[in-house]
């Protein structure tokens, strides 16, 4: 480990040239000519964070192992070994390992190592990773060698799971873009002005305009001609209490669906069983869940307004096979116990008396908040919203939808607290406690028990002191302010020597550096008594307008009580039976089928690292029609509402590096022991923007990983998938065709 690299003028013009960092402005040129670089000078190139970028590898690199510009993830690092070290066999060393349990994971490309099983031979070289390699030299004694890489294993960033973007920051996003008046012509309320010139709501109006009688699909009248004209209908059954209730929407809610500049963002963060909606109100105007001729060859591009049909309401139930219904009874039990426990320790806000380090002549304050309202255990209702107009694809045995599923705010949304009335509510308890005495008692007692340094101590030594320096009559406490320095660093390399090579063992070194910005992170510690306080405040949330403070109405406006989502609902074809056994392989898939981790793996047959991402959508539950015996002849399709992953893919299309990230999901799928028995191109999904990103950041404003990602991928459709045990070739014949599809032959 080299200290001091950065500051050499050859350190700034390796990194300046490997990198590849130029701004715009550094590009002048004349007249129409082309563009001439300027030279910058070496003394006033500063190491930006960007400088070198550990999900790539540097231009240089590639150039010299042959790769395209395009290629940004291959293992390219070497690991240097004794020539007289040890073999590496099969054994039961693991390193750094992601929740897939595959033992080849890295954080960065430089994670990952090319390196020889037997030191003294040219043949052997196998792949592996720098925290795996440390844990195998630590048992062979072989460190002396590769010093450099164990130093660098030793500040790999342990792999964390990255949960999707926050469904709470969704709503909050959405609620703000309705607010802004995108949400007014597309309100199913009225309304109107009255002389005062207040705006009010109109009374609900259930009166339904005729349907019209073009069946050619196309839409009649304007959006403007019919909003505001009538409600979404609702159940019978459904309560005043219910948050659906159409006392509980706000103007300009409820929203008319698929209408608008107003779409609701996907859900794409998971559902825990116990928290599936238990009944499921679909919204079917077209009457899409009969799945018949009509419904198949509706355009979705020429279908009328949704408020110019009648509202067709089915009642569907959440289904579980028999162990996942217990597996989710069980949930509930456990979230009902936690919460009760939760509920019994108070919250509390730690208050200290100063921000500056010293003496303190007041005590810390410790606020109890009230008691905060329950989360939600179980979710008894939701309602599904449905349209031609969200027609994604239609497969040999179902149908998908994009539809919008509206679930409880609460359920993803917590009440908060304002600051402000909690700072106004502590001051006035300190003054009835100053006006009663009790504060002054409680002063003296701190300062006869006060131990800690005084406000001569903290002054320096070598500043003389006066005696106009008055010392604070008492002393209750004291706070200390700590920092805590993350410093710059920097690492050996092992260079490549010719193009298409993988390094020898002894090849000459270059340096790399792995540059960051200094980190000060400040704490603060009190010593000294805390004064308990209760303040009189109440927890708030938009969607209670009552519960709204005069500091939190000023900035936050009514919303309703519930969210819509944009999710996938899958619906089957008569007679049909592989949505219910694709439902069923959901509640099979192991939890990391489902999740977002950080790093890379490199997964057999791919020698290349690929990104640990989800494997499959998020399963928000299946559902079956209640049955009905003025339509127990008719039939109406099972749901399956999934995660919307975007379009299927184009391999053709896609980078090298998209290509073997897609084939990754198969390999992945196939090493947890499943088959998907129904591998094909239109069974991966890509989408632009990455889940555990937020679409209203720029894409420079994502994790580090993610922007060199066009698009992320998905497997789906697995309704004759199967676990298999033994290794028969139907697997091989499964991987043959990934390899022949993505080119990796």
């Amino acid at each position: 480990m080299k200290r001091g690299f950065l500051t050499t003028d050859k350190a700034k013009r390796k990194l300046t040239a490997d990198t590849d960092v130029r701004k715009d402005n550094d590009l002048k040129g004349k007249g129409k000519g082309k563009a001439k670089a300027e030279e910058t000078p070496a003394d006033n190139i500063k190491p930006y964070p960007s400088l070198l970028d550990l999900h790539s590898v540097p231009p240089s690199i590639k150039s010299l192992m042959n790769y395209p510009k395009a290629k940004n993830r291959f293992t390219f690092r070497h690991w240097p070994r004794d020539p007289n070290g040890k073999p590496i066999v099969p054994s039961d060393i693991h390193g750094k390992e992601a929740g897939n349990g595959l033992n080849l994971w890295g954080a960065t490309l430089y994670d990952f190592y090319f390196v020889r099983r037997i030191p003294s031979s040219v043949h052997g070289l196998t792949i592996s990773t720098g925290s795996k390699l440390t844990k195998v030299m630590e048992a062979f004694g072989e460190l002396e060698h590769a010093q450099n890489e164990i130093a660098w294993a030793a500040r790999e960033a342990d792999p964390k799971e990255v949960p999707a973007w926050d469904p709470a920051q969704a709503i909050v996003a959405h609620e703000r873009h309705v607010h802004a008046g995108s949400g007014d012509i597309y309100s199913m309320k009225k309304k109107r002005t009255v002389p005062s010139d207040k705006s009010v709501v109109a009374p609900v109006e259930m009166k339904r305009e005729p349907a019209s009688k073009d069946r050619t699909n196309k839409p009649s009248g304007k959006p403007a001609d019919t909003m505001g004209k009538v409600m979404p209908r609702l159940p019978s059954e459904i309560a005043v209490e219910s948050p659906f209730h159409p006392s509980h929407y706000p103007y300009p809610w409820p929203l008319v669906p698929f209408e608008g500049t107003c779409s609701p963002f996907p859900l794409q963060r998971g559902i825990p069983i116990h928290l599936l909606p238990k009944k499921l109100y679909v919204h079917d105007p077209w009457k899409l869940v009969h799945v018949n001729s009509r419904t198949l060859s509706l355009d979705p591009s020429w279908v009328e307004f949704w408020i110019s049909k009648d509202d067709h309401i089915h009642t569907y139930t959440l289904c579980l096979p028999p162990e996942s219904q217990k597996m989710a009874e069980d949930a509930e039990k456990a979230a009902v116990a936690a919460e009760e426990e939760a509920l019994k320790i108070p919250e509390t806000v730690f208050i200290s008396p100063q921000e500056t380090e010293g003496p303190t002549e007041q005590p810390a304050i410790r606020a109890f908040l009230p008691k905060r309202p329950r989360k939600p255990t179980q979710v008894p209702e939701a309602h599904l919203f449905l349209s031609p107009k969200g027609r994604l694809g239609e497969g040999n045995h179902s149908i998908v939808y994009e539809a919008e599923l509206e679930l409880p705010r609460d359920l993803f949304c917590e009440s908060t607290y304002c600051k402000s009335c909690l700072d106004e509510q502590i001051e006035v308890e300190v003054d009835r406690l100053k006006e009663s005495g009790e504060w002054e008692e409680r002063l003296n007692k701190a300062a006869k028990a006060y131990q800690g340094p005084r406000e001569h101590d903290a002054v320096s030594a070598d500043i003389p002191t006066s005696s106009s320096v008055q010392l604070p009559p008492r002393n209750v406490g004291f706070v200390k302010v700590r920092l805590e320095h993350v410093p710059t660093e920097t690492v050996d390399m092992v260079a490549v020597t010719a193009p298409g090579e993988t390094p020898p063992a002894d090849a000459p070194s270059e340096l790399f550096a792995r540059v960051s910005d200094s980190v000060v992170n400040r704490y603060v510690e009190y010593q000294g008594p805390v004064t308990p306080i209760h303040p009189n405040i109440q927890w708030q949330s938009p969607s209670l307008p009552d519960t709204l403070c005069k500091h939190q109405a000023e900035t936050m406006k009514p919303v309703p009580r519930t969210a819509r989502f944009r999710v996938a609902a899958k619906l089957s074809l008569p007679g049909d039976p592989h949505l219910e056994h694709e439902a069923s392989n959901y509640l099979k898939f192991p939890a990391h089928f489902f999740q977002h981790w950080t790093g890379y793996n490199v997964i057999p047959p791919l020698h290349d690292p690929t990104p640990v991402g989800a494997l499959v959508p998020q399963f928000f539950g299946h559902y079956t029609p209640d049955s009905d015996g003025k339509r127990s002849n008719t039939y109406r399709s099972p749901i399956l509402l999934i995660e919307h992953c975007g379009t299927p893919i184009s391999a053709d299309k896609l980078s090298i590096d998209e290509r073997h990230e897609c084939a990754a999901l198969l390999f992945r799928f196939h090493t947890e022991g499943w088959l998907h028995a129904s591998f094909a191109e239109r069974n991966i999904l890509m989408q632009k923007q990455h889940p555990t990103c937020s679409p209203l950041e720029e894409k420079e404003e994502c994790d580090f990983p993610h922007r060199h990602r066009r698009y992320s991928f998905r497997l789906i459709d697995f309704g004759r998938s199967v676990e298999y045990e033994d290794t028969s070739n139907m697997r091989a014949r499964e991987e043959h065709f990934g390899k022949e599809l993505f080119g990796i032959l």
